[in-house]
């Protein structure tokens, strides 16, 4: 067990200076560059580990990502949503043409309701497939950029999350930072509303918190 902690606390740390050399002071999600998707590399499970802005509307994250795709690629989405105080789970899959802008890790989500239309970009900016991934976003009606980290682990070692909140803590963002639940005994629910009015309400809480 020692022995699987370390090795990843090493891979952690190396990821964690790869990635920071890569992310400017200054980093605009809109600008950039995106990380070419290697689905051999990144298919299987994914949980979110950490979350900027600290929106607590979601919890339980995991993303399935498939090996192979045809004319879309096809992510399967599990999570409960928090909104109401009640938690509730919810399934579904959530598709992607299989463009050159997807292929490059551009990822668009619009969403049209009664009130209004809103767009949300994640770019996967960094990837380490057995470890972990950072995605960089933004959205039509918040200048807020939004991060996320997922892990290949459902639940991280303890010194690796403090490793991590300390490198984290050093960026603009740091007072920003949300470390999502996974524990198993958490994540279970009944069925709920989809993504489409979680990301609606969160996106209403991120304009109310940076106005």
């Amino acid at each position: 067990m020692e022995s699987k902690i370390f090795v990843l606390l090493i891979s952690a740390l190396i990821w964690t200076d790869c990635a920071q050399s890569q992310l400017p002071d200054d980093l605009s999600c809109e600008t950039v560059s995106t990380q070419r998707l290697n689905l051999t590399a990144l298919a299987g499970y994914w949980y979110e580990a950490v979350r900027v802005p600290n929106v607590d509307v979601m919890k339980c994250l995991n993303v399935s990502v498939p090996a192979t795709v045809d004319h879309e690629l096809e992510l399967q989405l599990e999570y409960v949503n928090t909104v109401d105080k009640r938690p509730l789970t919810v399934k579904e899959n959530i598709t992607f043409p299989w463009d050159d802008a997807t292929a490059n890790g551009l990822f668009t989500l619009v969403y049209i309701t009664e009130l209004m239309n809103i767009s949300v970009t994640y770019k996967l900016v960094y990837a380490q497939p057995k470890l972990m991934a950072i995605l960089c976003g933004y959205s039509s009606i918040s200048p807020m950029p939004l991060f996320k980290i997922f892990t290949r682990q459902r639940q991280l070692d303890p010194i690796i999350v403090s490793y991590i909140t300390t490198q984290l803590d050093k960026t603009p963002y740091g007072n920003n930072i949300h470390w999502t639940e996974q524990s198993p005994d958490r994540c279970n629910a009944a069925v709920s509303p989809k993504l489409t009015l979680i990301i609606a309400f969160g996106l209403a809480i991120i304009c109310s918190l940076w106005s």
